[in-house]
């Protein structure tokens, strides 16, 4: 299912590869939270969690204590371990969260050396005696943490887990990605291995709460009953369709702007405090959208949260356009003494006639050159964590088809994205590493079904019957599919920067036998053959049964015999 989250509050995960970390520096950078490692299996403590752990809330930051699962032990033991180093979530924290990554095909994934493999019914046995102790202990539900096709590769059903808190490991630069069942949406998105904060040496996991700030506080203050309130654990936004984000990111700092002086106006006589050092929420409407403003009746201590920021593309309501957006940091609370009741009515009734008011805009001009913070411009890269087969690509100004991929996540190493791709121009099939965080340039790539006309030597002729418009392959790109070129069969013929570079025939075609032995007298042998030539200079083999004349279906990309048709 896909989500696009139209607000979040930023936060990190650390470890202590980390090293020292300036928490105060990391708080002024925007981070609201942070996921600290405590423990791994039964036989690791952090070295640096205690200090990461006190470093965190004297600075302000929320903070959550993770472990990292260990497939090849108990899960209650690893549990008890867990507990022992940390209280599991007192009020005023987030949850305990379990980090479920291992095995993923990679060596090294628990340790030097050890892959973590383990029989699927013994992970998921385990899995769940951790989350039972863990949740009996302290009342409260663990965040689970994994990436995307985790329990589906090693052949674990999670369907007892759907109720639990997704932490989802998905790294891309886009506003949306894809939750894995059996869950309906995330409520925490990794959606970087690479990032950078003030504080910090080096990389650092990005991470973000799908939700406003508010909600997030309440995930870290459990209910007096014990457990999380009703709504915490769970994204305050339901899983939006793509199109649902685009409009949110869509909305214009000018109009927001005069919604926020608008709402300041006239709410003015209740406020008349400063408002806390994060900024006021009039400043989160002037960043935000209407689908992103809280409700008071159902959220009194909501605050607006700037919609998903990032480094990547979103695609426009129109063709042809995509939207890059800054990062930014969480935004602030309501201002103190505000009537949230009516803060809330009149911000809503303005952000919607502004909304309206843009809308209209965006109807007459879907490709703005100026959109607040935002700036309009064509995609041509992606990151190689959202490598797809089929999608075209470009290295070394060489066009490729990505045939098989595969995403390598190794515990807390570099994750890499391993594929197959296939040279559109020679046919040749090669496989290519890229790590976390590369980007890949896409391709210039059409596709036009057209039909062959005749043979010209070194090239092949190719018309559009629609339009009659003529095109010349050469016969090298083509290899040996050029057997089964007939007049008048359709392909599609594969176009780079304006280039006909290659063709793709239907998987089958039916061809006429040009030439064949009869079949020997008394030979019953069962899947017997004999050579046919056809009309086009294939040569396959057909049963015994074939006779010259004859039409032939054949799979063209074996040149196997499939069955005989009558014509």
């Amino acid at each position: 299912m896909l989500q696009c989250p139209a607000a979040v509050v930023e936060g990190v995960d650390v470890f202590d590869g980390q090293g020292h970390i300036e928490w105060a520096a990391v708080a002024d950078a925007g981070v609201a939270f942070a996921w600290i490692k405590a423990t791994q299996g039964t036989y690791d403590t952090q070295a640096t969690f205690a200090e990461n752990w006190s470093g965190a809330v004297a600075a302000g930051v929320l903070r959550g204590a993770y472990h990292f699962f260990d497939p090849r032990e108990d899960g209650a033991a690893q549990a008890e371990h867990y507990l022992e180093v940390v209280a599991g979530g007192a009020p005023g924290e987030l949850p305990p969260m379990l980090d479920v990554e291992c095995p993923d095909g990679a060596e090294d994934c628990v340790l030097s050396g050890v892959s973590g493999d383990a029989a699927p019914d013994a992970i998921a046995t385990r899995l769940a005696a951790f989350l039972g102790v863990v949740h009996d202990r302290t009342g409260r539900t663990p965040v689970v943490y994994t990436f995307e096709s985790y329990f589906a590769s090693i052949g674990v059903d999670a369907g007892d887990l759907a109720s639990d808190p997704l932490f989802l490991a998905y790294p891309t630069d886009a506003s949306c990605f894809d939750v894995p069942a059996p869950w309906a949406q995330a409520a925490f998105w990794q959606y970087s291995w690479s990032g950078a904060v003030a504080g910090i040496a080096g990389a650092v996991d990005r991470d973000r709460f799908i939700g406003t700030i508010a909600s997030l506080r309440a995930l870290a203050t459990p209910s007096e009953g014990g457990g999380e309130s009703a709504d915490a654990g769970k994204s305050a936004d339901a899983p939006e369709t793509a199109d649902a984000a685009e409009t949110a990111d869509a909305a214009e700092t000018a109009d927001a702007a005069e919604t926020a002086d608008a709402a300041k106006g006239a709410d003015a006589g209740e406020r008349g405090t400063p408002t806390d050092a994060r900024g006021e929420e009039l400043d989160a409407i002037a960043e935000g959208t209407a689908d992103a403003l809280p409700s008071a009746e159902t959220d009194p201590d909501a605050r607006v949260t700037a919609p998903v920021h990032g480094a990547g593309a979103h695609a426009s309501p129109a063709a042809g356009c995509a939207c890059r957006l800054s990062p930014r940091g969480p935004l602030s609370g309501t201002p103190p003494g505000a009537s949230r009741s009516r803060w809330s009515l009149v911000a809503c009734a303005l952000a919607f006639i502004f909304a309206a008011r843009r809308r209209r805009r965006e109807l007459a001009d879907p490709c703005p050159s100026s959109l607040g913070r935002a700036s309009w411009a064509p995609v041509h890269a992606m990151m190689t964590t959202d490598i797809r087969k089929g999608i075209k690509i470009q290295i070394d100004g060489v066009p490729f088809a990505v045939v098989e991929h595969q995403f390598v996540k190794p515990g807390k190493g570099q994750a890499f994205t391993r594929a197959r791709i296939k040279n559109l121009s020679t046919g040749a099939v090669i496989e290519r590493t890229w790590k976390s965080g590369e980007s890949v340039e896409l391709a210039d790539v059409e596709t036009r079904k057209m039909s062959f006309s005749w043979d010209e030597g070194d090239s092949l002729v190719f018309m559009d019957t629609n339009t009659g418009d003529q095109v010349h392959v050469m016969k090298e790109s083509v290899g040996d599919e050029v057997r089964f070129l007939s007049e008048g069969l359709d392909c599609e013929v594969t176009i780079y920067n304006g280039n006909p570079i290659g063709i793709d025939l239907p998987s089958s075609v039916v061809l006429q036998v040009k030439e064949s032995e009869p079949g020997i007298k008394g030979d019953t042998a069962s899947g017997a053959t004999k050579p046919a030539t056809l009309t086009t200079g294939a040569s396959i083999n057909v049963p015994l049964f074939i006779k010259e004349g004859e039409w032939v279906k054949v799979d063209t990309r074996t040149g196997e015999y499939l069955e005989r048709v009558n014509r």
